[in-house]
């Protein structure tokens, strides 16, 4: 492998957010966190939402599970501070939990 090709493996590499993740944080704890994440947005839709859809799409429901896990995880403190990297880490992690945020989703408005 070139150093060309060796330089753009790792440029690829550190704007991937999803591997930056991987590499910091064990998959048990990763999945420990969205998991409490995931609970306590849930008791959240329940108590303060009803579990009504209307009040609360499945959208906005993904996006605070994937804030609280964001703050949970601690990534602003982890992550370059010198991008914006938010947005990035927000549709990896998204994409990453889906079928487990839609499937809570669609038992919490039954």
């Amino acid at each position: 492998m070139s150093s060309k090709e060796t330089i753009r493996r790792i440029i690829k590499e550190e704007t991937n957010f999803m591997r930056i993740i991987m590499r910091r944080f064990p998959p048990e704890r990763l999945d420990s966190e969205f998991q409490d994440s995931l609970n306590y947005i849930s008791k959240m839709f329940l108590k303060n939402y009803k579990a009504n859809p209307r009040k609360l799409t499945k959208e906005e429901f993904k996006f605070m599970v994937i804030r609280d896990l964001i703050d949970g995880l601690e990534l602003r403190r982890i992550l370059p501070t010198d991008i914006q990297w938010l947005e990035e880490v927000e549709k990896s992690l998204s994409e990453h939990f889906k079928d487990r945020i839609s499937s809570m989703y669609n038992v919490l408005k039954k």
